[in-house]
C-alpha cells in the first residue's frame, strides 16, 4: 500500500506540473480566475521600465551630486598642482611679464645663442646694443635684450629675448635648470643647437610641452653644413632637405628651423619663418586672435 500511495503522489505532482506549464503558456485568459491579470494601479502607471518617477528623480539627484563632488576634487587637485608649481617652479624675480613678451633662448654652451639674438634683433656683432658673442659661455646669468616692434602709430610691442646660461653645465645642471631659469613662465622657449640636439634639449622640450609652454627647435650655423655639402656636389636645396630630414629623424620632433645668424644670411634659410613663428606663438599665448596673421604683419613692419 505504501508503494501505491507513493506512486500516486508522484503522478499527481507530475500532472500538476504539466497543468501549470499548459495554463501559463496559454496566457491569462486560460489561467484560473485567481491568476487573471489585474488593471494597473495608479502607482504602476507612473513606472518606466519598473522604476517610478520618484526613483528616476532620486537617481538624477545622486548623479548631479556625484558630478559636483568630482568637480570639487578636480579643483582641489588643480589648486594643489598650482601651489606645487608656485613653490617648486616660482616665477623669477627678474622676469617682467606685464605688457611684455618674453622669449627664452637656451641651449648648450657654444650653440650660438647670442648670435641668434642679435640676428633676430637685426644687429651686427659690433653694434653697441648687440649681445656679446664668443666661443665660450659668455653668459653666467639671465640677460635681457629688448626689441621694440612698432605695430601702429605710437604703439609698440615690447619683446624681451632672454639669453640664458647654457644648460647641462656644472653651474647649471639640467636636473634643476628648468626650475632655476623659470622656463615655465616664458611665452616661448627657443632651444638652440649648432649640431645635433642632445638629451638635455630633448628633456627640456618634453617637460615644457607637458605644461603647454611653446617651444621652438632651432639649428644654427647651417651655412657651414650647406658649404660642406656643396663641396660634395650637393646643391643648397638638397643639402637643407638632407639636414632637416636627418635632424627630425634623430630627434623625433615634427619641426625645426635651420638658420645662420651671419648678417648676409638674415634673409636666407628659415630666419624669417622663425621670426614669424616666435611672434605668432607669443601673441597666441597672450590670447591675441588671428595671431599668425598679426605676426606676419609685425615681421613685415620690422623689416
Amino acid at each position: 500500500m505504501g508503494q501505491v500511495a507513493a506512486g500516486v503522489a508522484v503522478v499527481g505532482a507530475v500532472g500538476y506540473g504539466i497543468y501549470k506549464l499548459v495554463t501559463s503558456s496559454k496566457g491569462p485568459e486560460h489561467a484560473p480566475s485567481s491568476r487573471r491579470a489585474r488593471s494597473p494601479s495608479p502607482d504602476m502607471s507612473s513606472r518606466r521600465g519598473g522604476y517610478t518617477s520618484a526613483d528616476i528623480d532620486h537617481a538624477r539627484s545622486l548623479g548631479e551630486e556625484a558630478g559636483a563632488q568630482r568637480e570639487i576634487r578636480a579643483q582641489r587637485q588643480r589648486d594643489a598642482a598650482a601651489a606645487h608649481a608656485k613653490e617648486f617652479y616660482p616665477k623669477p624675480v627678474w622676469l617682467r611679464t606685464a605688457g611684455q613678451i618674453n622669449i627664452a633662448i637656451t641651449g648648450l654652451t657654444g650653440a650660438g645663442k647670442s648670435s641668434l639674438i642679435n640676428a633676430l634683433r637685426r644687429l651686427r656683432p659690433n653694434d653697441p646694443e648687440a649681445a656679446p658673442t664668443g666661443t665660450v659661455e659668455t653668459t653666467m646669468a639671465p640677460t635681457c635684450w629688448t626689441l621694440k616692434v612698432q605695430a601702429a602709430a605710437n604703439c609698440f610691442v615690447v619683446v624681451n629675448f632672454w639669453h640664458l646660461p647654457g644648460a647641462g653645465t656644472p653651474a647649471f645642471p639640467r636636473e634643476i635648470y628648468i626650475q632655476k631659469m623659470g622656463l615655465r613662465h616664458f611665452d616661448s622657449v627657443v632651444l638652440v643647437s649648432s649640431t645635433r640636439f642632445t638629451e638635455t634639449e630633448m628633456l627640456i622640450n618634453q617637460h615644457l610641452l607637458k605644461f603647454q609652454v611653446q617651444t621652438v627647435m632651432v639649428r644654427t650655423k647651417v651655412d657651414q653644413d650647406v658649404d660642406n655639402e656643396l663641396d660634395k656636389g650637393i646643391d643648397e636645396d638638397a643639402a637643407l632637405t638632407k639636414i632637416r630630414a636627418d635632424l627630425l629623424r634623430r630627434t623625433g620632433i615634427r619641426e625645426a628651423f635651420l638658420v645662420s645668424s651671419k648678417p648676409r644670411f638674415w634673409q636666407s634659410f628659415d630666419m624669417n619663418a622663425l621670426g614669424q613663428r616666435l611672434m605668432a606663438e607669443c601673441l597666441a599665448a597672450r590670447g591675441v586672435p588671428g595671431a599668425h596673421g598679426v605676426a606676419q604683419v609685425l615681421n613685415t613692419i620690422r623689416g
